[in-house]
């Protein structure tokens, strides 16, 4: 588990008040429940028959240090209070003609280029990672991990859109969100984040510069993808658009393997070509609108999945932890089908993809992740939900 970092302390700091238990994994399968303190204690659990993940004791002294805080992560309510009271009846995603999936932040315009998400059926088994003799050992992708594989589920064709963080900002700043909603996984595991109070500027902090968000609407601008946007922000985001903020491993199974003609899937999302401008906003690519970013959209893959590499790196749910320690470390849930290491406020978290800052052709590789990347708020970063079918 990662080390306790100052700007989530802060934010532990200032949920701690309204807050009078702790975050918690619900195992859906058989109603087992993780009561689990923030520091990263984890108690015995299953989920769909598979093994849990069993008991570790807390290893960051600061994080131990600061256990009342971690008491009050979530703001819960009554334990016999049902699901609809607790999340105020925001958890089913809407569903609109045809059966396709539509965020809440869309359910005025369903039919907008923002608004597009893609119906995902992984039919294979697949790889994360890349051999060690491949040079990758720097890129904490390697040693590979074979045989996994997904369920089906649906994605955010585009980074979530300044347009669409919109809808939801102006509930926030009216104060007219629960305190804290269910994210659910595949596989019965929930999430249980709280809502950051907005003047906790790791989470929400739009002055930065070459944020995207104004104040004022804008057709332009509100085309390009949010930033400046915290992982706990997005991760609540997600759940209130009806679904979570996407994995790891589904990321790297949408950049890498999804429609790949080779076995060994693709090096760039787009395919084997060498990054350039007309494929990933990155580096030495100019952007659009005044913005440092492009509008969304502007650069795809064969799957119509746009920007899995350059314009802002995409935020995953996962705290990090090396592949090779499935079924070893607590985090994992012990299973090939839908790997999660269960995230918690304080671990580790990273970003896929790159972003238009960075230069170097390495990190738009489907496999690269960086371990203990910032999860804060930054210009660099954003994210994309996924849905469950």
């Amino acid at each position: 588990m990662g080390v306790l970092k100052g700007s989530s302390l802060a934010l532990a700091l200032a949920l701690a008040a309204c807050a009078p238990k702790p975050l918690r994994f619900v195992d859906g399968s058989d109603a087992m429940t993780d009561t689990r303190a923030e520091t990263g204690a984890h108690v015995d659990a299953t989920v769909d028959g598979d093994e849990g993940w069993e008991a570790s004791a807390p290893q960051d002294v600061l994080a131990e240090a600061t256990a009342d805080v971690a008491d009050g992560i979530a703001d819960v309510a009554n334990d016999s209070a049902s699901d609809d009271a607790r999340d105020g009846g925001l958890m089913d995603v809407s569903v609109g003609d045809g059966g396709a999936i539509v965020p809440r932040s869309c359910a005025a315009a369903p039919t907008r280029a923002d608004c597009r998400v893609i119906e995902v059926n992984p039919s294979t088994t697949f790889c994360l990672g890349l051999d060690e003799t491949a040079g990758n050992a720097t890129w904490n992708a390697s040693p590979p991990l074979c045989g996994l594989s997904l369920s089906p589920f649906y994605v955010d064709a585009n980074e979530v859109s300044v347009g669409r963080f919109r809808v939801f900002e102006a509930l926030w700043a009216a104060r007219a969100l629960p305190n804290w909603l269910d994210a659910r996984f595949a596989r019965g595991v929930t999430f249980r984040a709280p809502l950051p109070p907005r003047a906790v500027t790791s989470e929400w902090n739009p002055s930065i510069t070459d944020c995207t968000f104004g104040a004022t609407p804008s057709a332009e601008r509100d085309r390009h993808p949010i930033n400046c946007v915290g992982w706990a922000l997005a991760m609540y985001y997600c759940a209130w658009e009806g679904g979570h903020l996407l994995t790891s491993t589904q990321y790297e199974f949408l950049a890498r393997w999804n429609g790949a003609a080779s076995a060994a899937g693709r090096t760039y999302p787009w395919g084997e070509d060498a990054p350039d401008c007309a494929r990933v906003h990155y580096g030495p690519c100019a952007g659009e609108d005044a913005l440092r970013t492009r509008r969304v959209g502007s650069l795809g893959s064969p799957q119509s999945v746009f920007d899995l590499a350059g314009n802002v790196a995409d935020l995953v749910a996962d705290d990090f932890t090396p592949y090779a320690t499935l079924g070893v470390s607590s985090c994992w849930t012990r299973s090939a089908r839908d790997p999660l290491c269960l995230p918690t406020l304080m671990g580790m978290h990273i970003a896929r993809g790159s972003s238009y800052a960075n230069g170097s052709e390495l990190v738009s590789r489907t496999v690269f992740r960086p371990s203990g990347a910032s999860s804060d708020a930054s210009p660099v970063r954003g994210f994309r939900c996924a849905y469950l079918r």
